[in-house]
């Protein structure tokens, strides 16, 4: 037995001001305790030995984890050791300190486990299976998975982290292994296959070891279920017995235990990465199922509804007959299976993208079977990749980026010790600068661009600052921190950098010489500062801390100029604007408050729409534009923004990151690009410049009743006004790509309520006010006026030619333009109230006041059919490409289907009040309704259903169009506002790339190309 024993106040023998705080805990290899430094006051943990006939499972687990950290470097999921003494007593191992215990003293802190979100508790667990995961790639059996190993510490977030900690009974599967790596097997005398053991916690232990049997890593497959469970429980007290399915309401978690503590050995997951991912895909796992289930209600009702084959009278003909109804059945199972699969594939991902989970949304659109895809699963894509590009490459979170002065250059670094340089212009990447073990935080250009300054995280008690020559290829200095910073910034001049600490103090050292300059204790020890900057005019220096308070220093004098009260939470970021008159502030609410530096007073806060704070949740980044004018920020929430900083008021939201926005940069030196960084892993560019081309918002007077593309889809022709608003009715055509005005059309004075190109384009038609009009394009003046009170028109459509046109009101009739003259006429009891042609113009259709429908022949204007709806007015009618199907909708808000061939038609009921407006896309798939519920809805026309709503407007919807690419619908309200609502392509072949690329690189491929060419 060894004489020296732990205390209370103790000093650590060879460990120089190392005093012993508190025991954590005791066993079989003697006692863990806390230990503080008297002067630095970090902490660190300490298991002594006592029994020297227990050295063995000291040096064992000090071989584990040197195996660990020469095969896996310095992983933040698996405690790390920092020094061992295993020559003179007192024996110990020296790990790293978790500030948040294990996870029951964690969850006790919290008020119990299950008073802790069920997510966090699944992500806890998770990230406990990355870890086994990576001892297990390298053969380390750990042993002892439970809730007293796994330790708890948190990220910069706040967010819990959990650490697995204790090898000291692990075993090694091949103990060539460690002669691999150079490691003397010292107390590994015994590998996996050689050995059993009960030494273990029995509460956690697989059957195959309490039996005495040989374990392997399934035997910590079967730990981390029964840890699962309890998690899932919120006791981790309780012991998985008979039963344990009732105490798991979740169907999937149920599962995915029952795959971790299965008796058998080989039926269990074999992996832990694969439980990891399960868990962080549970909500998937819902959605998908979710789906399925709505696809197989569906499959049910439509398989209600078939008819039954007679059956042939020979038993022979009988036989071939029922096997191939029987494939023709199962085949159409599958197929409508398939189709329903995807109709609620894209419902889901839909609202995923409504809720910014763009993530899961590309991951549903990617399992969309490629046959049904069309226009909405090409508009969803669009919504998914509204960055110009995405950068990809790191393999952790991204931190910090920064682009070169002259813009050409953007750097990036990760937090696995990657920095990258890529071409800002391109997105290629040029080269990988520096590799390191660490973490990369931040980083910055030097002013002429020749260098760059990275920070750089060893472990978490060091920091360096890295100034790396771009032209040479080299490190020029490192200067090196030995405390716990959490933030930095060099001076404008680059002479001095700041350092904010974990200990309540800030520093600012001189960079060439290596020598600190100043040291301010802002806060309390146990106090965090979270962020240090410099403003651009080098005179003031701000720290944001862990208590709310910002403050601003005068480096000169070293002194605080200002303590600016106003935020209620952890300051997290700070800006100044490039004039130095201003400073803006984040914090961990999503509040961004602005203040004037020569005052200190708060100059008011950013909000979003509603008075609501800037973000939902903390502020990462922020950056003033060299204006001054816009402000960019990156949140937590996993979105970017831009503000107009005079209004404090919302500009852009980008949305396409699916985890948080660590920094974001403005591209120089035109700054019509926004560059943010993500945990997520990826670097995405933005566009800072409104689109005008594909995303514009044309304004109106009153309400745009109609819109109509031009042939090459160049132009829009639309008809607005309204007497009930006073505004001014005309008809405008529009350069859709300048968004202006090319020419107006006025002669009434009640609203406008149609406009239709001739077949020239060289003339239009507007109707309004009982009577139509026939306007020269060019001269923007009316050729014919026709209608009159014994002849009211309501609705009209162009002849073959520019030369007639035929019109709907009391009656329908055909005009010859030029003379002013009927030239045919069909007596209708009802008012037309709206008019629509076949392709062919060998059809004409009728909708009517008392809700019935008629079909004309074209040229006689004979009337051929007749449904007799007994509804309410029909406003909208269009015929299907084939001329076979005529859908009307109308007051009533249904929607009709009208089958010309079979005369069967079919009412369907929408969620809409009022249906004014329809269109068909040019291969006649898909039809677009708009109506008074705001929205427009997309149908598919061979199934004559409904597959979504896919954007709202802020009003009822009056027009809908799409444009002769079928690729882009416009939709004008009650507003006056015209919206144009752009779609990828849904056909695979125009994405560049074979089948064997992934599709995602296919789209951003595309993606780059489109918006480059300004989203054509």
């Amino acid at each position: 037995a060894l004489g020296w024993r732990p205390a209370v106040g103790t000093e650590i023998p060879f460990r120089d001001k190392w005093l012993l705080v508190e025991n954590l805990g005791e066993g079989g290899f003697g006692e863990v305790w806390l230990a503080r430094h008297e002067k630095t006051k970090d902490r660190r943990v300490f298991k002594f030995c006592f029994e020297a006939d227990r050295m063995r499972g000291l040096k064992r687990e000090v071989t584990l984890f040197r195996l660990i950290r020469q095969t896996l470097g310095n992983r933040d999921d698996i405690v790390k050791l920092l020094d061992w003494n295993s020559e003179e007593t007192p024996y110990f191992i020296e790990t790293e300190y978790t500030s948040g215990g294990d996870l029951k003293t964690w969850a006790d802190e919290k008020g119990g486990l299950e008073k802790v979100p069920l997510d966090t508790r699944l992500e806890i667990i998770a990230q406990a299976a990355d870890a086994l995961a990576a001892a297990h790639s390298v053969g380390i059996i750990h042993k002892d998975i439970k809730a007293k190993n796994i330790l708890i510490s948190a990220d910069i977030q706040g967010e819990p982290e959990a650490v697995l900690t204790d090898f000291g009974i692990g075993q090694i599967e091949d103990s060539n292994l460690l002669l691999a790596q150079g490691i003397t097997a010292t107390g590994v005398t015994r590998t996996s296959s050689t050995s059993s053991s009960q030494t273990g916690t029995r509460l956690y232990m697989a059957p195959e070891l309490l039996e005495g049997k040989v374990g392997a890593t399934t035997a910590d497959i079967y730990s981390l279920g029964v840890l699962l469970y309890q998690v899932v429980c919120g006791d981790l007290s309780r012991a998985l017995a008979t039963g344990w399915e009732r105490d798991v309401p979740d169907e999937f978690l149920r599962e995915d235990i029952a795959l971790c503590v299965d008796h058998l050995p080989e039926q269990r997951i074999q992996s832990a990465n694969e439980l990891s991912s399960r868990l962080r895909n549970l909500n998937k796992r819902h959605i998908q199922k979710e789906a399925e289930e709505q696809a197989a209600k569906e499959a049910e009702r439509q398989r209600r509804r078939k008819k039954l084959f007679l059956t042939s009278s020979i038993a022979g003909i009988l036989a071939i007959i029922l096997i191939g109804a029987v494939a023709i059945r199962e085949y159409k199972h599958r197929e409508e299976e398939e189709r329903n699969g995807y109709y609620s594939s894209i419902v889901a991902a839909a609202h995923l993208i409504e809720d910014q989970h763009i993530k899961r949304a590309r991951e549903l659109l990617a399992d969309c079977p490629p046959a049904y895809r069309h226009w909405e699963w090409g508009r969803l894509q669009y919504l998914c990749n509204q960055d110009l590009m995405t950068l990809r490459g790191h393999e952790a979170q991204v931190a910090g980026i920064d682009f070169s002065p002259d813009g050409k250059l953007l750097a990036s670094t990760d937090w696995r010790g990657n920095a990258f340089l890529w071409d800002a212009e391109t997105g290629e990447r040029k080269e990988q600068f520096l590799k390191e073990d660490g973490l990369f935080w931040d980083l910055k250009f030097s002013q002429d661009g020749k260098r760059i300054y990275v920070f750089y995280f060893p472990d978490n008690r060091n920091c360096s600052l890295i100034i790396w020559d771009i032209d040479e290829r080299r490190r020029i200095r490192t200067l090196n921190f030995k405390s716990h910073v959490r933030g930095l910034d060099v001076s404008p001049d680059e002479k001095l950098v700041a350092t904010a600490n974990n200990d309540g103090k800030f520093t600012v050292w001189d960079i060439a010489k290596e020598k600190l300059i100043w040291l301010e204790q802002v806060k309390p020890a146990d106090d965090i500062l979270h962020e240090v900057t410099f403003s651009p005019d080098g005179r003031y220096l701000a720290s944001g801390s862990k208590d709310n308070e910002v403050t601003i220093w005068d480096p000169n004098s070293q002194t605080a100029v200002h303590r600016l009260a106003g935020h209620f939470d952890t300051n997290l970021s700070l800006a100044f604007s490039p004039d130095s008159h201003y400073l803006a502030s984040g914090d961990f609410d999503g509040r961004v408050i602005l203040w004037d530096v020569e005052t200190g007073k708060q100059i008011g806060e950013f909000f979003r729409e509603g008075c609501l704070p800037a973000h939902k949740k903390g502020i990462w980044g922020l950056a003033f534009d060299s204006s001054g004018n816009r402000l960019a920020t990156g949140s937590a929430d996993n979105t970017a923004a831009l503000w107009d900083v005079a209004t404090r008021t919302e500009k852009q939201r980008f949305v396409g990151h699916w985890s948080h926005v660590m920094f974001v940069k403005f591209r120089p030196p035109e700054e019509n690009c926004l560059a943010t960084s993500s945990w997520d892993g990826t670097v995405k560019i933005w566009d800072t410049v409104p689109r005008e081309i594909k995303e514009s918002v044309f304004h109106h007077q009153g309400t745009v009743n109609s819109i109509e593309f031009s042939q090459d889809g160049s132009q829009l022709l639309t008809a607005s006004g309204s007497e009930l608003k006073g505004a001014s009715p005309v008809a405008s055509i529009w350069n859709i790509a300048e968004g202006t005005i090319l020419s107006e059309f006025r002669g009434y004075q009640s609203r406008v309520k149609s406009a239709q190109f001739s077949p020239t384009e060289k003339t239009i038609v507007t109707v309004g006010g009982g009577k139509a009009i026939i306007w020269d394009i060019s001269l923007a003046s009316p050729i014919a006026e026709l209608g009159d009170e014994s002849n009211s028109i309501y609705c009209a459509v162009f002849d073959r030619d520019d030369n007639s046109i035929v019109t709907g009101g009391n009656g329908i009739t055909r005009w010859d333009i030029r003379a002013g003259n009927e030239i045919g006429r069909a007596t209708i009891e009802s008012s037309v109230s709206c008019l629509a042609h076949n392709v062919e113009r060998t059809l004409i259709a009728a909708g009517l006041d008392n809700g019935d429908l008629i079909i004309l022949d074209y040229d006689s204007l004979e009337i051929l059919k007749t449904l007799e709806l007994n509804s309410k007015e029909i406003y909208a009618i269009t015929f299907s490409r084939n001329s076979r199907f005529l859908m009307a909708g109308g007051e009533s808000g249904i929607l009709l289907f009208w089958d010309l061939k079979t005369n069967e038609s079919k009412v369907l009921s929408t969620d809409k009040e009022e249906i004014y407006s329809l269109c068909i896309t040019p291969d006649g798939k898909r039809l677009f309704a708009a109506g008074l519920d705001n929205s427009v809805s997309v149908w598919d026309i061979a199934e004559w259903r409904e597959i979504v709503s896919l954007y709202h407007q802020e009003s009822s919807v009056y027009s809908v169009a799409i444009s002769p690419d079928g690729r882009t619908v416009a939709s004008g309200d009650m507003e006056g506002r015209v919206l144009f609502s752009p779609s990828f392509p849904w056909s695979l072949e125009d994405y560049p790339g074979g089948e064997s690329r992934d599709l995602q690189d296919r789209i951003e491929t595309f993606k780059r190309k489109y918006w480059e060419e300004g989203g054509k």
